[in-house]
């Protein structure tokens, strides 16, 4: 679990971790994805994707997803699914390398489609 009591914005746990990926930057810097997940009610999951580093003993958040943003966050709306349907998860595949993120559809459901990252040894780019 990553909590910062320092940061107003975060106070309390809001996201679990689960897992943990490694990617190795271009000029050697190891990039830690983690992967969690949390819920604001019982209609409300969501889930992020992090990145962080650490360098001369502090933790960074490196700034290597879509946008110039070191997280990629997704909430769905369960009122929008249909009673069939389950909640995808952000898909990490090749060790880190490729992630697929579900899309958004109406009204915070999901569309059924991914949208596919691939890390180029700096950032994460859409392929």
């Amino acid at each position: 679990m990553l909590l910062d009591t320092t940061d107003e914005n975060m106070p309390y746990t809001y996201m679990h971790y689960n897992s943990v990926n490694t990617v190795t930057t271009s000029d050697g810097r190891k990039v830690y994805l983690a992967w969690g997940n949390g819920q604001g009610s019982t209609a409300l999951p969501w889930q992020e994707l992090r990145a962080f580093s650490i360098v001369d003993g502090n933790l960074v958040e490196p700034k290597i997803f879509p946008d110039k943003t070191a997280k990629i966050f997704i909430e769905f709306d369960l009122h929008a699914f249909s009673d069939e349907q389950r909640v995808p998860s952000i898909r990490i595949k090749d060790g880190g390398k490729t992630i697929q993120v579900p899309i958004e559809g109406a009204k915070q459901g999901f569309s059924g489609k991914y949208r596919t990252y691939v890390f180029n040894g700096k950032a994460f780019k859409p392929r």
